[in-house]
């Protein structure tokens, strides 16, 4: 029925939430870390290259419009070795949800909540991520309109204060160590930020109301979160140099502490933190329906609770503290997502072949 189906931009605004969900944090440190003062370059070279995994993305969605990623995989390799490349798929996935769950968690603990236990914060957000799964992804898209409203509305004012502090200079020297480090941030950014995206699939493509504008919308959705993340990592690295946002865990969120935006608007640091977690609510609502979905294909809250305790104790169980955290998402996360990137690679690979063999569509 009309009422169950998406409007295409209810659709295509849900890819901004995994790549800004994940740039806040992981991304930004680690593309500091490998490209120095060259880091804006690697997310320009992760977008670029994001076009790749967006074509492969585009490419499985369009195929059998009438089913969820789930029942593709079954249909294209078979009862028994479907279930373990959804099994695999999904364990991948939640492992994303970890990270990202630990990482908005710490920030909200570390900058507000210094006496609050770890496990109290991720317990409240647990509950609104299970409310927000159990109504169902109609649901969950009509939020992220409006969450996407705002973190708009928050970009602009974030941007307006960090503008007459930066300095062209703190961009110098350009290509100090040549090419090669901002495009292996971009590679690294480009796994930890784009794969995500492949949540996505679990909405057959017959469920959105006109369909035929899906794929235009998703590439100006898709460059928009790009552009925010550019603004962010350009107008830090401007504002506070290379060797301070070194310094600090949350570049993005200290250069905003010495900012009064107007004179009499103070704290607007506190803006990067509800992006984030706007962001981040909805890429974990994401991450929840994807898994829960293949696993029963009803609305309910039983599953995603599940899924949600799982998410929760893995984070506590994987990351002891913040060196055991950092060290995870740089040397062990980007592999992770390569091996989820092989697998929908796989699977293109197989839709390929059966369209050649088989005329299908």
């Amino acid at each position: 029925m009309k009422k169950d189906k998406l409007s295409t931009k209810e659709f295509s605004c849900l890819i901004c939430f995994p790549i800004l969900a994940l740039f806040s944090g992981i991304g930004t440190y680690n593309i500091i870390k490998v490209a120095k003062v060259d880091a804006y370059l690697s997310v320009v070279f992760s977008y670029l290259i994001g076009f790749l995994i967006l074509g492969l993305f585009l490419y499985i969605f369009n195929y059998r419009k009438d089913l969820s990623i789930h029942l593709k995989i079954k249909y294209l390799f078979g009862k028994y070795l479907g279930f373990i490349i959804n099994l695999l798929i999904n364990l991948l996935i939640l492992l994303i949800g970890i990270v990202l769950l630990y990482n908005i968690s710490n920030f909200a603990i570390s900058q507000f909540l210094s006496e609050t236990p770890l496990l109290i914060f991720m317990i409240l957000l647990g509950l609104i991520l299970i409310y927000n799964v159990s109504k169902g992804i109609k649901n969950i898209s009509r939020v992220s309109i409006v969450f996407l409203t705002i973190v708009c509305l928050l970009t602009i004012i974030s941007t307006s204060g960090i503008l007459p502090n930066f300095e062209l200079s703190n961009l110098k020297p350009f290509l100090e160590n040549g090419i090669q480090k901002p495009l292996q941030g971009g590679l690294i950014l480009c796994l930890t930020n784009t794969i995500p995206i492949f949540t996505l699939l679990v909405i057959p493509k017959e469920k959105i109301i006109n369909e035929k504008k899906v794929n235009k919308d998703l590439i100006i959705f898709y460059t928009l979160a790009f552009v925010f993340a550019f603004l962010a990592i350009f107008l830090t690295l401007g504002a506070l140099g290379i060797y301070l946002s070194e310094l600090y865990q949350y570049p993005e969120y200290t250069v905003l502490k010495k900012i009064s935006l107007f004179n009499f608007i103070d704290r607007i640091e506190n803006f990067i933190y509800i992006k984030w977690i706007l962001n981040s609510v909805i890429c974990l609502s994401l991450i929840i329906y994807y898994i829960s979905y293949g696993i029963k294909r009803e609305s309910q809250k039983l599953i995603p609770t599940i899924v949600t305790i799982v998410m929760i104790s893995g984070a506590l169980l994987l990351f002891k503290n913040n060196t055991v955290f950092y060290d995870f998402s740089y040397h062990i996360f980007p592999y992770a997502n390569l091996l989820l990137l092989s697998i929908f690679i796989i699977i293109g690979i197989n839709i390929f072949i059966r369209k050649k063999l088989l005329n299908e569509s």
